[in-house]
């Protein structure tokens, strides 16, 4: 609609499809009842909501295709492998390996709508807790800082409980950093990778190891 007007019946109507059924009806075209008044009155506030959501429906077309020329300008293409190691029925060790081709966007918004959350917190969560084993507690509290930033800016109604489960996991892995770093300053350790098998010590080491189905299991928790 464009150009809305009011009929005697109190509907709006477009203005030239109003005037065309005028001409042969003196009736609502809605309500088929008999109209007070053939006169029509421009629907001002109507229109100008119209305009205002044409407006707003353009910017987000205009930005829509921004975004794809960016997408489009900054996505390349990366090769990744995967190798495969196993024995078969008769303990025949065999290595298979695959290269694909998968591609790659240097766009962050883009990035952030196609995060998979479950991936990039299982993830950070196994590269914070190696790096923690190796003494690095403040690079591994920054990665995990960064990841969970990221899961709030992507986040969606579907990701929540990913990114509560993430929040859940990453706060024990930084108490037991915390731990960790005050029994090596009370020990006086300075080579951490030699250090004792303590509790801090095997739940790091569990975390490095974090499975999906762990995952699954500390959403469920939480529910």
């Amino acid at each position: 609609m464009f150009d809305p007007v009011i009929m005697s019946d109190g509907f709006s109507y477009e203005r030239v499809d109003a005037e065309e059924w005028l001409q042969d009806h003196t009736t609502s075209p809605l309500t088929n009842n008999t109209l007070s008044s053939t006169q029509l009155i421009s629907n001002v506030t109507l229109r100008h909501s119209i305009e205002e959501y044409q407006a707003l429906v353009d910017k987000q077309r205009k930005d829509d295709d921004e975004d794809k020329d960016e997408d489009e300008s900054m996505t390349s293409v990366v090769p990744v492998q995967v190798q495969l190691t196993y024995s078969d029925a008769g303990n025949v060790p065999h290595v298979r390996v695959f290269t694909l081709l998968r591609a790659a966007c240097f766009s962050r918004r883009s990035a952030e709508k196609c995060c998979n959350a479950k991936v990039c917190a299982i993830s950070s969560i196994h590269t914070a807790a190696a790096l923690a084993q190796q003494g690095e507690y403040e690079t591994a509290r920054i990665h995990l800082i960064s990841t969970q930033r990221l899961l709030q800016r992507s986040m969606t109604l579907s990701s929540q409980k990913q990114y509560m489960a993430f929040v859940v996991l990453a706060e024990k892995l930084d108490n037991w950093m915390r731990e960790s770093k005050q029994q090596e300053a009370l020990l006086n350790v300075v080579d951490t990778k030699s250090k004792r098998d303590d509790d801090a010590a095997s739940a790091m080491y569990q975390m490095k190891s974090l499975s999906t189905a762990d995952f699954a299991a500390t959403i469920s928790s939480l529910c």
